[in-house]
């Protein structure tokens, strides 16, 4: 009796601790309202027409295709603001269904869905606790749709990648990884260069090229020919020509330090260390359907290790060394989520290694003590600032939800503006974490959209 009572209890704090830190975020994204970029691209296709917008934009910035597509069709093309507050939470509901998926497809479908959905869920809980760009990653569109839609279609291509290297070979399955493939190269640069990595590094180690990687690598031709085709795509060669020696080093050891970063602020976060202590139970369910369904990948420690080790490098790396710029925060989410996912394989690993079974028993012997600790760690959260108590405490505070207000004043303000300059006040509410920038400034995005000048004062 007293070990189901001890069950039901790690359960219910389990659920109460990913309730705790996902509901935040979830809640403010109907306070939400597009930024920057959001404008500039749905401006062109309201003045220029679709098509015209997309060759307008192509010789601009990189012909990220699917990418500027999606902005040229986001809610601001219909004049529709409201489209922004629902696109983060419908962002998050796929990211978890993806993470399940592949979740429950690396346990060879010896994991439930029920027990893959809930580490999907408990994962993207550790993840949002820790991510250091919540407003540039998530929140702001322009950017979601070029990182997080990347994201989001690399984990789908893994997935489908698993199931045809376990026999699933249907067509099917072939052409759910091309337009992975395509859509990644597509969308984000960094992503499509560790998805050939990985399919290099898989072919090196099965000793054979398989017809998946001959198409997907006869389309990133294509996709390259196509990208250096507009001018927008000759820009990034020819600041990587200016690069110098020192800018290289700089590069190398400022990547190093992104990943320090993460942990780091990994570490500092209350929540995630509580997330990540009632995560243990369902992960160490987890990994002993993966430990028999993935022999190959048991093995591939090295090879893993290579790839896992060049992924964390190499996101911070491209955008400094090619563009001199530090990357944003939606940049190093990336790193974060990489950081995770080589968390989990090391951990897979220990869990099914030898003498982690007194381990195992010494953690369950803590019982009662862990469950104060995750209590204690959730208290501590809110005393600290962080992710979730910010956005906690936006919401709470009622600033969010004031910010909103304003925010569809200045609308009605610019739209009743009789003359061609309009003066608006200044946000006096504002959010961190819905925000890149929560700075209120002149944007000649919205003076573009709107066909008006608008001044902040």
């Amino acid at each position: 009796m007293d070990f189901e009572n001890g069950k039901r209890t790690n359960v219910l704090l389990s659920r109460v601790t990913a309730l705790i830190i996902l509901l935040p975020f979830f809640l403010l994204s109907f306070f939400n309202h597009p930024l920057g970029d959001d404008y500039w691209s749905t401006d062109l296709v309201r003045r220029l027409g679709f098509w015209h917008a997309q060759v307008a934009l192509y010789n601009t910035v990189p012909p990220r295709w699917l990418a500027l597509g999606l902005s040229c069709l986001s809610p601001l093309s219909w004049g529709n603001f409201w489209g922004y507050k629902v696109i983060p939470v419908v962002f998050l509901l796929l990211f978890m269904a993806a993470m399940a998926g592949l979740f429950r497809t690396l346990s060879g479908g010896r994991s439930s869905r029920k027990d893959s959905c809930w580490l999907a869920i408990l994962f993207t809980a550790v993840f949002l606790s820790a991510a250091p760009g919540i407003g540039g990653g998530i929140y702001w569109v322009s950017a979601l749709i070029v990182f997080g839609i990347g994201l989001l279609l690399f984990v789908y291509w893994v997935t489908l990648l698993l199931r045809w290297y376990r026999g699933r070979r249907s067509g099917w399955i072939l052409a759910g990884i091309c337009l992975c493939f395509l859509g990644m190269a597509g969308s984000n640069e960094i992503i499509t260069v560790i998805s050939l990595v990985v399919l290099g590094v898989v072919n090196i180690y099965r000793r054979t090229i398989d017809r998946p990687t001959v198409i997907q690598l006869i389309l990133f031709g294509l996709c390259l020919g196509f990208f250096f085709s507009f001018n927008g795509g000759g820009n990034r060669y020819t600041l990587m020509q200016t690069a110098d020696s020192s800018k290289f080093w700089y590069s190398v050891a400022f990547s190093i330090l992104v990943s320090g970063f993460c942990v780091f602020k990994a570490l500092t976060s209350p929540f995630c260390l509580a997330a990540l202590i009632v995560t243990y139970t369902p992960f160490v369910r987890w990994c002993r359907g993966v430990y028999g369904a993935q022999q190959g990948l048991n093995k591939a420690v090295p090879y893993f290790t290579a790839v896992w080790l060049f992924t964390l490098f190499i996101i911070p790396f491209i955008v400094l060394y090619l563009s001199g710029l530090h990357p944003g925060y939606r940049v190093v989410n990336m790193v974060l989520f990489f950081q995770l996912v080589g968390l989990m394989y090391f951990g897979m690993r220990a869990v099914n290694g030898a003498g982690i079974q007194a381990a195992h028993a010494a953690f369950a012997r803590l019982g009662r003590y862990k469950n104060i600790a995750v209590i204690l760690l959730l208290a501590a959260g809110f005393m600290v600032k962080n992710n979730v108590s910010i956005a906690v405490r936006e919401l709470v505070s009622g600033s969010a939800r004031q910010y909103d207000r304003e925010m569809n004043q200045r609308y009605q303000l610019i739209r009743q503006c009789p003359v061609d300059t309009c003066m608006v006040p200044r946000l006096q509410h504002t959010s961190i974490t819905l925000r890149y920038d929560s700075t209120d400034f002149n944007d000649s995005h919205i003076s573009d959209y709107f066909q008006k000048e608008v001044i902040v004062r």
